[in-house]
């Protein structure tokens, strides 16, 4: 279940379209702002545009370090934007409520402090639903998300995430996350790249993820990072009404198991720019690769290994960098001979492949290309209150799973086309609505935070 509460970033986009002016004068953070870039798929820091008046005793937006709570909200302001929700998806009902977001920011606006958003809705599906996010950005470097969430039937999900992208004097990034999830609306679609949407079978599960990331720059331009990742999956019985269920459809496969599994993995990074604006970048190469296993003598259920590799281009032209066009390929690959399906690399969702719907395509190994471009189009004063910038982004991705390398062929090659819309508010915050196009589907659309990419 996408997580109701990024429905958000949808009515956030109309109701700055409908109400805000926009101010074509002011520019974007220039090479001179203090502004920190870590990881390929984290949202960096950035002072924004707007910051046009001083705010004695007041948070210093250079701060590295979280001053204290009584500093952090002095001569803060509070807006409440009441949205309404509205959201329908195949196989996942319709969900009708009201979402009361909360914006804390400095006195200009131009900087996020913190979002509360509680909501009260009704699904189809789940019935009665409550759930509530509080986002605080402590400093330019540093992010924490909490989540709670519960509904009439089967729905649970309860999130922490906390993220320091230069700790302990800037040597280290730290990513902690745990997460409790009864998702009442998986689906499995068997593996193989020409696995069809009539395949598609149903569960509920029950799922926990706890992962921690710490890697330490051993150069200014290259990291080594230690990442244990834990994973445990239940598999009930679907949602009545949603046939047929995972175990009669594919009952007989290996694949199709509960089970638990600590992954350790190693990984060195490299970033040949790594100090700079994700929402408007430097030129810079990006490239990582991992080492990762599983082994039963260690506490998990299945023995197996793999490898990850990524390279990604970004090239920025043009008046104050407002365009920048990126270009990334992305390898995983896993061996073992008995592995679970919620273990294998997979094609499809908010980040890869994006015309499909999460985890259309599932096998040992994935592959794929992807072109965006990005395309600042306006910076936008958020009811007087909150500023932000703007983007238009069009993008390609082409990729495929296969069982083993020698299995890739051309015909198997999934391409998707698609346009996103982005709205990014310093220090880090960006919302996404990323409409995807594909050969399977008339399209698919994705609220979310921050890029895919």
């Amino acid at each position: 279940m996408k997580k109701i509460r990024f429905i958000t970033v949808c009515m956030l986009f109309a109701i700055v379209f409908w109400h805000a002016p926009v101010h074509a004068q002011n520019e974007p953070p220039t090479e001179d702002s203090p502004e920190a870039s870590t990881e390929a798929e984290s949202i960096e820091s950035g002072t924004g545009a707007l910051e046009t008046e001083t705010e004695s005793n007041a948070f210093d937006e250079s701060l590295e370090e979280f001053p204290g709570f009584k500093k952090f909200y002095k001569n803060s302001q509070v807006t409440v934007v009441p949205i309404p929700v509205f959201a329908t998806q195949p196989d996942e009902g319709q969900t009708y409520g009201v979402m009361p977001t909360i914006l804390i920011t400095n006195k200009s606006g131009s900087r996020m402090k913190t979002i509360i958003s509680p909501q009260i809705a009704y699904n189809t599906l789940t019935r009665v639903m409550g759930t509530a996010a509080i986002l605080v950005y402590p400093s330019k470097n540093s992010t924490l998300s909490v989540f709670g969430g519960a509904a009439e039937r089967f729905y649970q999900e309860y999130e922490v995430i906390y993220s320091d992208q230069k700790a302990f004097n800037g040597d280290f990034y730290i990513n902690v996350a745990s997460r409790f999830y009864r998702n009442p609306f998986g689906r499995f679609f068997g593996l193989g790249p020409t696995s069809t949407k009539a395949s598609k079978a149903y569960f509920t599960a029950n799922t926990y993820l706890a992962e921690t990331t710490i890697g330490y720059n051993i150069l200014p331009q290259l990291r080594v990072s230690s990442i244990e990742h834990f994973y445990y999956q239940s598999l009930r019985n679907p949602l009545p009404g949603k046939n047929p269920d995972i175990i009669t459809a594919f009952g007989n496969s290996n694949d199709v198991a509960n089970g638990r599994n600590l992954t350790n993995s190693v990984a060195l990074s490299y970033n040949s720019n790594r100090f700079n604006s994700t929402a408007i970048p430097f030129s810079k190469t990006e490239a990582s690769g991992a080492f990762l296993f599983s082994n039963k003598k260690l506490g998990s259920d299945f023995n197996f290994t793999g490898t990850d590799w990524m390279v990604k281009q970004t090239l920025s032209y043009g008046p104050k960098r407002w365009f920048s066009t990126i270009i990334r390929f992305h390898y995983r690959q896993v061996f073992g001979s008995t592995l679970p399906f919620f273990e294998l690399p997979s094609l499809g969702g908010a980040n890869e492949l994006r015309g499909y719907t999460a985890g259309r395509f599932v096998d040992k190994g994935m592959g794929i290309l992807q072109i965006e471009q990005r395309n600042h189009i306006a910076h936008i004063d958020f009811f007087h209150r909150a500023a932000g910038d703007l983007y238009i982004d069009p993008f390609f991705e082409v990729g495929q799973v296969f069982h083993e390398t020698s299995d890739f062929a051309w015909n198997n090659l999934q391409p998707v086309g698609g346009l996103g819309f982005r709205f990014y508010i310093p220090p880090g915050m960006l919302a996404r609505v990323d409409v995807g196009f594909s050969r399977e589907e008339n399209f698919q659309v994705f609220t979310v935070l921050n890029y895919p990419f």
